[in-house]
């Protein structure tokens, strides 16, 4: 079956979607796994990070965007995005129940 392009200019968009449980102890294995298949966008959860290890989270080529669980150990969200878009991040409000992020990518619908 062939489905329409929906963005006529844009080649092709990866996502990967992953319960990563530590970002940090599986950095190096996303990093690998981000640019082996040149993806655009992760996204994350139970990313495990809190302020001081957030810092040690980037990845070369991409853009970060976490929020580490407040109060608790373990959860937290994140999305790594290629720094070759721009993006905006959206105020979106978590609770103790659903903790959420998310961003706009303008440059997408603009192509």
């Amino acid at each position: 079956m062939e489905y329409p392009r929906i963005f006529p200019k844009m080649a092709t968009f990866k996502i990967l979607q992953s319960n990563i449980q530590s970002l940090n102890r599986n950095k190096n294995e996303l990093a690998h796994e981000l640019h082996s298949r040149t993806l655009d966008v992760a996204l994350l959860s139970e990313i495990w990070t809190n302020d001081n290890t957030i810092a040690l989270s980037n990845i070369t080529g991409y853009h970060k965007v976490l929020k580490s669980r407040q109060e608790r150990t373990g959860g937290g969200v994140g999305i790594f995005l290629r720094d070759v878009y721009n993006y905006v991040p959206l105020d979106l409000t978590s609770s103790e129940m659903l903790e959420v992020i998310g961003i706009t990518i303008p440059s997408c619908w603009s192509q």
